[in-house]
């Protein structure tokens, strides 16, 4: 079985370039899930990935010339 490395909210905020409160967010959301380990909450790099994979493409207008 393979370990999969899990990140603090801190960690996860900055794998994803967000705050702090829009992780926790997203976690109130149920659009993440996480774990408790001594109080501390921990969310596992795979579900940030399915969690990143889930979000829409971004759509852009061309530039006017």
């Amino acid at each position: 079985m393979k370990f999969d490395p899990p990140l603090s909210i801190l960690q996860a905020a900055a794998a994803l370039n967000v705050s702090r409160t829009a992780i926790y967010e997203i976690l109130a959301r149920g659009e993440m899930t996480a774990v408790k380990l001594n109080g501390k909450t921990l969310i596992r790099s795979s579900e940030i990935e399915r969690f990143f994979e889930t979000l829409p493409a971004a759509k852009f207008q061309p530039l006017a010339s």
